[in-house]
Formats: structure tokens, C-alpha cells, sequence
């Protein structure tokens, strides 16, 4: 039909438009047109036939599926966008919360760094020299000083980065607990109330110093060590000051001085002690001359000339005698490459021998190697009974436990301590002067 058309002058676009509006296959061939269309040269095209009522139907539903389509996409595209307006303005919101907590931080911290370098008017600390006792360290430096930087910083509430004042078992203490030792675990007001207070007294003994502090509430002390040339804070050491326990009044219960203790020993010269062990000898040189008390107390002890609290029997009750103390004690710890330690009746590390004497610390006598013998104790002036023999250096016990004596035979030492607490004991103790 297209070519009949066109050969009597219709337009092609006018042909395609009329194809399209009556539905009229024009590619088919004459028979298969539809009778009752005619069209000729010039006329308008005759009207569309009105569709079906199965076509309308169709129509219909594919115009409402196309507005319910339009609709969904509306719907998702308003849903889409306001989506992302809620985020941004949550987002936004975000923004304008955090500004203020930054700038409140910002703040903090500036705050701190003026209080760390504001001068806050303390009371004067007068140092009392009628109540100063011992010989300070040589070429030490201020305690005064020491104490002053403290109390400052905690005084303006700012104990950051105190570390570099605080003793090496301060640190440890914190570090070992999973703390910061930058960040001290004491509030600035409670390490003020710490210092504060007037000072009545002064206490060097070897590298520690105890300053004794009168306050409200009581008397307290703080206590100092000399560590890498500065006066360093123990925050583990107590806040109280208390001499050595005597023990209580007995017949038995009297200290020997030196020459009691060693007077009928054979030889002139350095006094030595000889321990006598299941893994083998130990040979001591004890330090008279510059720890006497503490030798004197040992000596006592391990002759059975110094009388001690202690049962005859285990579970029978404790009573004041005499006789040598450390012959048949086992080694209650042992330490690989640290230290062994013996000295205590009841096996436990919490036994002593009824009384404790006074800390007799020396700046000259450290736990710099291994075999450095010291008396073991808990805390200052507990020493009793124990006794630590070192297997390597170890300075964290220094001014901690009084140094008396050096020993010999490493491999000994080293045997014991590789071996679990109990495996060793004591058989007995002797002494000679034998150059």
C-alpha cells in the first residue's frame, strides 16, 4: 500500500504519520488492507476508529502501572533526598557538637599550662637544723628543693609528668599495675595534703631521706631516695614514720653489740661467715665497720648468743630462746638470676624473729653484683631475721635492705636459685677471721 500511496503523492512523513495513526500495516500488500480506507490525493486522513473495549482495558492499565511507576520513583527520589538531608544535617549537627568539646579540651590544656607555670604562694618550708639527723649523702643535691617542686605541682593541681621526681619502685609499681607513670594514679589534692604540713624533723640514712611532716590530723612522713643524682618522691614507701618494733619485754629478748658477738671468734682478720648448704658453700665477708649493728645482729643470731622468739616444734607455741638460728632453715625463696633468700622459721617469707631493728643503709654499699648479702625487710626499719643473697645486680633494693656482707662461690648462689623455693636448706653457719 506505502508504494500506492506514494505514487499518487503523498508524502512520505505524511504516509509514516498516517501508518502510525490508524494502525494500518503499510508494508502489506493490497489484499491484506483494510476495504474501507481510502485515501486520495489532497484529503485530510479520516478520523482514528475508536478502540476496542479490550483495547481501552489495555490502555488503561498501562497508563496507571506508568503513574504508579512515576509515583514510586517520587516517592523513592523525595525518600533518597531526604535521607541524605537527614545525614547532612546530622552529620552537620555532629560537627557543631564537637566543635564545643574540642574547644572545651583546647581550653583545658591551656588552663593546665598556666597553672603548671603560675607561682602559687606556699608557706615558707623551714627547714629545722636542730632536728636534722644523719649525714646527708656527699655532693647531693636540696631535699628542700625536692620537696618545694612537689608540693608545687600538686598545690596548682598538675602532677603530669611528675615521673622524672618519682622513685624507680614508684614507677615500677605503676607501670607493673598497667598504669602511666606520666600520669601519676594520686589525685593532685591528696598528694598535697601528702606534703603539706610543717617540718619537724630530717632523717638521712644512706640514699634515703625521711621528712617528717606535723599536720592537722597527726604527724607524717615522706620519704626520698637518692636515684641518678636527684631527691625522687616513693609514693610506695608509708606515710607514717615508725622506728623498729623491740618486741616485747623478756629476759632473752636484749641486743649484743658487736663485741659481744664476735669476742671469742678466732683470727685478727676481716670478720667472715661461712654458710654451710645442701647445694654447697657460701663464704661471706661480713662489713663490721660500716654496718655494726646490723653484723652484731646477725652474728648474734646465727651463734644463738642473741635470744629470738620461736617454737622448739612446728605447731607448738612460740617462747623466747637461745640457740643458733639459721642451722636447718630451708631457702623459703628462689629466684632464677635474681636472688635466694633464708631466714625464716616458718617456711612462709612472713616469719621473723620477734623483734626488728633499725634500717643502717650506706651510700657505699650497693646490690650492684652478684652474692651481695643483705637483711631482707618490708618496709623501712622491719628488718628481722631474713636474709637475701642477690644472683645479679639489683639496685631496686637499694636503700631498701641493709647491705652488710659480699659472698663468694656464684656457683652456689646461682644453683640454689635455679632450683624451686624449699629444694635447699641451711645445715649451719660459721664464723672465722682469716686473712
Amino acid at each position: 500500500m506505502s508504494r500506492q500511496l506514494h505514487r499518487v503523492g503523498v508524502p512520505l512523513s505524511l504516509l509514516a504519520t498516517t501508518c502510525l495513526a490508524f494502525g494500518i500495516g503499510c508494508d502489506r500488500t493490497p489484499a491484506e488492507a483494510p476495504a474501507s480506507v481510502h485515501v486520495t490525493r489532497g484529503s485530510a486522513p479520516p478520523p482514528a476508529p475508536a478502540p476496542t473495549a479490550k483495547k481501552a482495558d489495555a490502555i488503561k492499565s498501562t497508563k496507571e502501572g506508568a503513574a504508579a511507576s512515576n509515583a514510586k520513583a517520587a516517592s523513592k527520589g523525595k525518600t533518597a533526598g531526604d535521607g541524605k538531608a537527614a545525614n547532612k544535617g546530622k552529620t552537620a549537627d555532629k560537627g557543631k557538637a564537637k566543635a564545643p568539646k574540642q574547644a572545651k579540651k583546647a581550653k583545658a590544656a591551656s588552663a593546665a599550662a598556666a597553672r603548671a607555670k603560675k607561682v602559687v604562694p606556699l608557706p615558707v618550708i623551714a627547714w629545722p637544723p636542730q632536728n636534722v639527723s644523719g649525714r646527708p649523702p656527699k655532693s647531693s643535691p636540696s631535699l628542700h628543693a625536692a620537696l618545694a617542686h612537689v608540693r608545687q605541682r600538686a598545690s596548682v593541681g598538675e602532677t603530669r609528668g611528675l615521673e622524672s621526681n618519682l622513685s624507680r619502685r614508684s614507677v615500677a609499681a605503676i607501670t607493673t599495675a598497667g598504669g602511666d607513670a606520666r600520669l601519676p594514679p594520686i589525685a593532685p589534692r591528696t598528694l598535697a595534703r601528702r606534703l603539706t604540713g610543717k617540718v619537724v624533723a630530717v632523717h638521712y640514712n644512706g640514699g634515703r631521706a625521711v621528712i617528717k611532716l606535723l599536720q592537722a590530723g597527726g604527724k607524717k612522713a615522706a620519704f626520698f631516695y637518692l636515684e641518678q643524682g636527684a631527691w625522687r618522691l616513693d609514693l610506695t614507701a608509708p606515710t607514717a614514720w615508725r622506728p623498729a618494733n623491740r618486741g616485747e619485754a623478756a629476759p632473752l629478748n636484749r641486743p649484743v653489740s658487736l663485741r659481744e658477738a664476735t669476742s671469742d671468734i678466732p683470727g685478727q682478720g676481716p670478720l667472715q661467715a661461712w654458710f654451710d648448704t645442701s647445694a654447697g658453700t657460701i663464704r661471706c665477708q661480713l662489713h663490721e665497720r660500716r654496718t655494726p649493728r646490723t653484723v652484731a645482729h646477725f652474728v648474734g643470731l646465727a651463734r644463738g648468743i642473741r635470744g629470738h622468739l620461736g617454737a622448739d616444734e612446728p605447731g607448738q607455741p612460740a617462747r623466747w630462746q637461745r640457740r643458733p638460728f639459721y642451722d636447718g632453715l630451708r631457702f623459703h625463696r628462689s629466684v632464677a638470676d635474681r636472688f635466694i633468700q633464708t631466714g625464716d622459721l616458718s617456711g612462709t617469707g612472713a616469719g621473723h624473729a620477734g623483734f626488728t631493728i633499725a634500717d643502717e643503709l650506706d651510700m657505699d654499699l650497693r646490690h650492684d653484683r652478684v652474692g651481695v648479702l643483705s637483711l631482707a625487710s618490708a618496709g623501712p626499719n622491719t628488718g628481722s631475721s631474713q636474709l637475701l643473697i642477690t644472683a645479679t645486680a639489683a639496685p631496686e633494693y637499694d636503700d631498701v635492705h641493709t647491705v652488710f656482707g659480699l659472698c663468694q662461690n656464684a656457683d652456689v648462689i646461682n644453683r640454689i636459685a635455679s632450683t624451686p623455693a624449699n629444694s635447699h636448706l641451711v645445715r649451719s653457719v660459721r664464723f672465722n677471721r682469716s686473712r
